[in-house]
C-alpha cells in the first residue's frame, strides 16, 4: 500500500518518527473507506468517525466516499518519555497549548491521585486533539460516550475546553483530547521518508535518497541532508506540488539547523510557491524554524507577486 506520511514533529525536531508522530497523511487507494483505513492504522474499524471528523467530513456512521489519489489525515496519540522529573502542567503547556490542561494528562494516563509530576524515564501518553463542532442535542455525556466509549469523561471534555456550563452550545468549537486511537507501532516503523512524498515502489533511486536523508536527520548530520535532497530535485521527482513542498520544507529545517537562515528562507519560499496554504505548528516548531518560515511568507523572490 502506498502511503504519504508527514510526521511533522519528527521532521521539525529531527527525532525518530515513532517517538514524535502526531499524524500521518494517507494516500487513498481505490475502494478504501474511513473504516478500512482505521483498520489498517489502528487495528480496528472503530475510529472511522475520528478519521472523518479529523478531515472535515461528517462524523456520523454514514458511508463516506473517498476519492482515490486524495490525501487524508490519520491522527495518532503517542508516548513521550520524560528525561527528568517534570510537572504535568509543563507537558500540557508544551503539547496541549495550555498548562491548565494537565488534569487531562493525569486522567488519560490513569495517574493515581491526579499526580502532578512524572518521574524521569516514565512514559506519558500525549493525546491528539480532535476539533469538533457541537451539534444540536450534543451534551458532554453523549460526546464522552461517542469518543471514549464511556460516559465518565464528560467532565474531562468540559474542563479541557474551559466550559462550566452543563452542556455546550450548538456551534461551539470544541477540542477533544483522544489517547486511544494510536497508530500501531509496526505500521509506524514501516513509514519511511519515501512515503512522505508518496513515491511508488518502482522509484528505487528516489526512495534510497530519501531513506538516506531520513537517516542523516536522525543522526543529526544536517549538512548532508541538502546534498541528498537537492540531488533528488535535480533528477526530477514524479511527486506533485504538495510533495515537492515537503522536500523544500525539510530542506529549510536542515538549513536552520546548520545556521543558514537565508537558505532556509529561500527553501520555505519554494515550498510556499507550491503549497501557498502551508503552515507550521506554532507550539511544536522551534523558534528559529518559525522565524525563517515567517520571513519567507512576508517576502517574495523577484518576479513573483
Amino acid at each position: 500500500m502506498t502511503r504519504w506520511t508527514i510526521l511533522l514533529l519528527a521532521l521539525l525536531a529531527a527525532a525518530p518518527a515513532t517517538a514524535r508522530a502526531q499524524r500521518v497523511m494517507h494516500r487513498v487507494r481505490f475502494g478504501e473507506t474511513p473504516a478500512t483505513i482505521s483498520q489498517h492504522y489502528y487495528g480496528t474499524k472503530a475510529y472511522a468517525h475520528v478519521i472523518q471528523i479529523a478531515n472535515g467530513m461528517a462524523g456520523n456512521q454514514r458511508p463516506v466516499k473517498l476519492t482515490a489519489g486524495s490525501y487524508i489525515r490519520v491522527p495518532t496519540a503517542w508516548f513521550h518519555t520524560v528525561t527528568r522529573t517534570t510537572p504535568l502542567s509543563s507537558l500540557a503547556a508544551r503539547y496541549l497549548r495550555d498548562r491548565r490542561r494537565w488534569p487531562a494528562l493525569a486522567m488519560l494516563n490513569q495517574l493515581r491521585g491526579r499526580r502532578r509530576r512524572v518521574r524521569a524515564g516514565q512514559k506519558v501518553l500525549i493525546p491528539f486533539v480532535l476539533p469538533y463542532s457541537v451539534g444540536a442535542g450534543d451534551d458532554f455525556t453523549d460526546l464522552s460516550q461517542r469518543f471514549y466509549g464511556t460516559k465518565k469523561y464528560g467532565g474531562l471534555i468540559a474542563s479541557f475546553n474551559f466550559i462550566k456550563a452543563t452542556r455546550p452550545a450548538p456551534g461551539t468549537q470544541l477540542e477533544i483530547p483522544l489517547g486511544a486511537p494510536r497508530i500501531e507501532s509496526r505500521v509506524l516503523e514501516q513509514l519511511t521518508n519515501e512515503q512522505v512524498l508518496g513515491l511508488t515502489g518502482e522509484e528505487s533511486s528516489e526512495r534510497e535518497r530519501l531513506q538516506e536523508a531520513n537517516a542523516l536527520i536522525r543522526r543529526g548530520d544536517y549538512w548532508e541532508v541538502p546534498l541528498r535532497l537537492m540531488q533528488l530535485l535535480a533528477r526530477g521527482s514524479s511527486a506533485d506540488d504538495s510533495h515537492i513542498a515537503e522536500i523544500f520544507k525539510l530542506l529549510a529545517v536542515a538549513y536552520v539547523a546548520v545556521g543558514q537562515p537565508e537558505l532556509a528562507e529561500k527553501s520555505f519560499r519554494e515550498a510556499l510557491l507550491r503549497e501557498p496554504g502551508l503552515t507550521l505548528d506554532v507550539v511544536t516548531t522551534s523558534p528559529k524554524v518559525m522565524r525563517a518560515f515567517i520571513d519567507a511568507k512576508t517576502t517574495s523572490p523577484k518576479g513573483t507577486p
